[in-house]
């Protein structure tokens, strides 16, 4: 991710990166975005339900809003649906169920979400980041507005926090997953940008009214739903091992066979961190 950044148009971006799959879904949804302000408090909760109640946008899919970081920076996002953060509040019950932000929650559902207590964020099932900001002026990507003598202060700090939550959430799922690229999308007020970021650099979509032109932003989510793990840049010589897999236990049995004088099965035995996913690799010899 420290290469150089490439800007390009949302129409070459579809037809570059997520050309792989197509849909005879309708090519748009109209007022998708047009339900709600963008200011208001709850901007990310009704982003992700509005999303989440798109008719078939991504089958097999469901967007959440979950918390990260020290100071509880919170991340927008598409997760399998097997796969959801459960909500704090239900986390330690018996019976506790991935929840998705819907307009079908009940009263107690909205309720924790009005407070902010969302799920925490898992880096290792975020299939596709959604950043979220309200401040028009906090376009990281806007180099007039940079290189503007009416720059304020506040203008230049919240560039900055938005290109922080991006370079870190990308590199959390990076940490996480043994991914090529990442896709993501940056709402920021009426406008946004799609972004493919792998560790050579960035291209990123010039900025569009995501209100008056949903079709970028639904066009991405419909083609990137679609296709293979591979195409929507899963690493597919890795495989995730299911902690209670045969596989897995294998795993665990060959750590306990390590002794003082084995340095390679040793370090083999400290790195089975059981609160980080597992994962098998596939050699191809020859």
């Amino acid at each position: 991710m420290d290469g150089k950044t490439i800007i390009i148009s949302p129409k070459r971006f579809l037809n570059h990166f997520l050309h792989l799959s197509t849909t005879n879904g309708p090519p748009e949804l109209p007022n998708l975005f047009g339900s709600f302000k963008v200011d208001e408090q709850n901007i990310r909760d009704r982003l992700m339900i509005t999303l989440n109640d798109a008719p078939d946008l991504c089958p097999g899919f469901q967007f959440a809003v979950t918390a990260a970081g020290p100071e509880q920076d919170i991340v927008c996002g598409l997760y399998a649906a097997g796969h959801v953060p459960v909500d704090k509040a239900r986390a330690n019950t018996t019976n506790a169920q991935p929840n998705p932000i819907s307009r079908n929650d009940d009263a107690a559902d909205c309720e924790r979400c009005a407070k902010g207590e969302y799920p925490t964020v898992d880096w290792s099932r975020l299939e596709l980041p959604i950043i979220v900001t309200t401040e028009a002026s906090a376009d990281p990507y806007n180099q007039s507005a940079c290189d503007s003598e009416t720059e304020t202060d506040n203008d230049l700090q919240g560039r900055k926090r938005v290109i922080r939550s991006i370079e870190a959430c990308a590199q959390s799922v990076f940490d996480c997953q043994p991914r090529t690229p990442l896709y993501m999308i940056l709402i920021i007020s009426d406008t946004a940008r799609l972004i493919y970021i792998d560790r050579a650099g960035v291209v990123v979509t010039t900025a569009f009214n995501c209100r008056t032109n949903e079709i970028p932003i639904v066009g991405s989510l419909r083609r990137f739903a679609r296709p293979t793990a591979a195409q929507r840049g899963h690493d597919s010589t890795f495989q995730r091992l299911d902690p209670k897999s045969a596989e897995a236990e294998k795993t665990r049995q060959r750590a306990k066979t390590s002794t003082p004088d084995d340095y390679a099965t040793t370090l083999f035995a400290e790195s089975l961190d059981s609160d980080w996913p597992w994962y098998c690799l596939t050699l191809i010899s020859g």
